[in-house]
């Protein structure tokens, strides 16, 4: 399902895009997020059939759907560490990514997760797109209320955008060791055979055959939004070469919690049957 969103503000400097959007209908956006995080979260490896047991049936199939709804979508807590904040803004990451760009993923985090209430380790997301040159996209994901530009999950936190994309950029071996583990995991050969090209190339760092993108996705209140939030990677895109910046702002109009609040209500819709 796609997302309907509208440009408040691009900054794009050559190959940097450095965008600022919000969505067309909020609600109608918060019910589109809420119906892809669902499918992810309950999405199995083999398809899904009735439970029969001596032949007589147990469970149809919407049963089904209806449990692991209630089985796999985390509970709000509204702490620091909960986790359907940072899932909200990963949906959204991934979603704007195959909108904007046809990138393609084959393991996300989000869906493949060991545990419920704990987001993935490692890179939010690695996706690759196709053409002229195998283009590997590394994103990671920030949702901040923080009524400072930029918040500290930009550049000052430990876990900040700027950090972690320097992290991936300078500890190579590490990314690299990371690429593999991942496409491991990956159902569709052809995106599996591309996420093993991509972790070659990366290795040996053949740039002319390799597009690297650090891609951050910002998720903040409108009122909180300045210019200033994407940091020093507007002021200072060299520091990520040899990769090219591809960071979104998506402003929501209400505050961090009630909008969470709203989307979590859509995405628990569907354990009412469980």
């Amino acid at each position: 399902m796609s997302i309907a969103l509208k440009a408040v503000a691009s900054y794009d400097s050559g190959s940097h895009h450095f965008r600022v959007v919000t969505p067309q209908d909020p609600e109608s956006f918060l019910q589109a997020v809420a119906k892809e995080y669902n499918r992810l979260r309950t999405e199995t490896a083999l398809p899904l059939t009735e439970v029969q047991l001596d032949g007589i049936q147990v469970l149809d199939v919407a049963g089904l759907k209806a449990k692991l709804a209630a089985a796999c979508i985390p509970q709000r807590t509204g702490t620091t560490f909960d986790v359907t904040r940072s899932d909200f803004g990963e949906t959204i990451a991934y979603m704007l990514l195959e909108k904007e760009y046809e990138t393609r993923f084959g393991y996300r985090s989000i869906r493949d997760r060991e545990l419920v209430n704990l987001p993935g380790r490692g890179i939010d997301l690695v996706g690759v797109e196709t053409g002229p040159v195998l283009t590997l996209v590394l994103g990671e994901t920030k949702v901040s209320g923080e009524n400072v530009s930029p918040p500290q999950v930009v550049e000052k936190s430990e876990d900040s955008l700027h950090r972690q994309h320097r992290f991936h950029l300078t500890e190579r071996k590490a990314t690299y060791n990371k690429l593999f583990d991942l496409a491991r995991h990956v159902r569709d050969e052809d995106i599996r055979n591309y996420l093993f090209a991509a972790a070659l190339l990366f290795e040996k760092e053949e740039w002319s055959r390799l597009q690297l993108i650090s891609y951050c996705v910002l998720v903040r209140p409108h009122s909180c939004h300045k210019k200033a939030d994407f940091g020093k990677f507007i002021k200072k895109p060299e520091v990520f070469d040899p990769s090219q910046i591809r960071f979104w702002i998506v402003c929501m109009p209400d505050d961090i919690d009630s909008t969470i609040d709203a989307w979590h209500k859509h995405c628990t819709s569907a354990m009412e049957a469980a």
